[in-house]
Parts: structure tokens; sequence; C-alpha cells
């Protein structure tokens, strides 16, 4: 720290108003309005890059993954059937959460939703909780739930999921979202809603969802007008350790 605005200082301000307004607005000027903005977030951090990963995701090595400067990992634990409604544990779940722990990466869990009513949000609740007691791993990251179209082939035609937009009302998704973070609540946990912007935007009540914002928009900036405590920024980030693309967000925290 010499007090030198130098060729340094000029690249982070710069990365700094990317995130802020985007690429085009980081001229590298600290004027009134990055001022503002860092005020408005108590400073400035640099957010944590945090990748999640699902049974999608083959063999990783998680301590390449480290060393290319990632700091945790969000696992999915499980998922409702998009057609039978069964819940299921993630294949890879224990063994993608205990890599990541053991090389020393902070972990989290996320479920993915096709619960159509309160008492099946309940009930994915509780079978995220009983994955995370059967993996015994400490979690660094609120309890996620991934709400989200999901599309798949059966006999040659395209099959939708049931809480899918158009196939379950904005009110009956809110509803069951709601009872999902509510009841990790009272478990004792803290939870986060993934969602695109636009599924924030129009499937979702957000007025009736108090609970920490997980957002995903492939963009040079979050657009999201609420606050939220993550950015999926892209989902073709290259990481070594792992083969193929993979989600990478931004972590700010609460």
């Amino acid at each position: 720290a010499d007090g030198k605005y130098g060729n340094n200082t000029l690249k982070w301000t710069k990365k700094m108003q990317t995130e802020f307004f985007g690429k085009k607005e980081a001229d590298g000027l600290v004027g009134k309005k990055t001022i503002a903005e860092m005020k408005k977030r108590g400073g400035y951090k640099e957010p944590e890059r945090v990748i999640d990963i699902s049974e999608f995701q083959s063999t990783i090595n998680f301590k390449k993954v480290k060393a290319a400067g990632v700091t945790g990992v969000i696992v999915r634990c499980g998922r409702r059937g998009a057609g039978d409604a069964k819940l299921k544990e993630d294949t890879r779940f224990i063994e993608h959460i205990t890599g990541a722990y053991k090389a020393g990466l902070k972990v989290g869990i996320y479920m993915f939703t096709e619960a159509v009513n309160a008492k099946e949000g309940k009930e994915e609740a509780q079978y995220a909780i009983s994955l995370m007691n059967k993996a015994g791993i400490p979690l660094s990251y609120p309890i996620g739930i991934d709400s989200e179209d999901v599309f798949w082939k059966e006999n040659g035609k395209t099959c939708k999921g049931r809480a899918n937009s158009g196939v379950l009302s904005k009110a009956k998704r809110t509803e069951a979202i709601k009872a999902f973070c509510e009841e990790i609540k009272r478990q004792g946990y803290d939870s986060m809603i993934y969602a695109s912007l636009v599924w924030f935007s129009n499937q979702l009540d957000m007025s009736k969802l108090p609970y920490n914002v997980w957002c995903a928009q492939y963009y040079s900036k979050c657009e999201y007008k609420g606050k939220y405590i993550m950015w999926q920024y892209t989902s073709e980030a290259k990481v070594k350790g792992i083969s193929g693309n993979v989600d990478m967000n931004y972590w700010y925290g609460k």
C-alpha cells in the first residue's frame, strides 16, 4: 500500500466498477457514482469465486480447483423427480462434498425443487437436511433451493416438469418455496433461493419470499434490483481440475 494510483490500482478499480456497473462504465476514475456504490456496500471486498456442481460433473480434482483460486463449492444434494415427483439423492453428492471439504474448500448444498405445494416444499427441506446430516460436514453457505424449468424427451415427445412455468401457478410455486425456506429456518439453518433474473421477476412473488437471493444472469453485471448474496455469472467457466464447463459464481456474503 504505497498510496500511488498506479497500474495495479487502476486495474483493480476497473474490475470493481465492471462488477458494479458493467464493462462500459469501468473507466478507472473514482468519482461520485463509484464512491456512492462503495458506501452502499459498506466499502468493497473482493467477492469469492464459488462453483456449483452436481452429478453432471464427473470426477473432480478439488486440490487443483482450490489452487485455481476457487474458494467454495455448492453441491447439489438431491432433487425431486420432474415426472415421478420422487425425492432422489444426487449420485455424486457424498463424493463431491467430501472431496471439496478435504481439499480445504468451503462447502454448501442445494436442492433442485419440483415441489408444487407447501407440503412438498417442506418435505424437500427436510430431505436436504437429512442429506446434510448424512454427509456430516459443516456448511459455510445457506442451504439453497433451485427453482427453474426442466424439460426432457420421452418416447419422442418433449415433457415439462410439474413445477415449470406455464404448468404451475406463480402463487403455488411461491408457496412451495416459502415452505422450504421456513422449514430450513425452523431447523436452525439459513436458506437461499436460486433462480434466473427472469424467473425472479416473473415466476416468483418475491414480496412473500424475504430470504437470501442467489441470482443467475449471464451478463457483465447482475441486474437484480433487490439484495442478493451470490451471483451466478456464467455456466461456461473453465477451472483446472474439472473436465468441461462449470457454473461460476461471485459470493458476496450477507
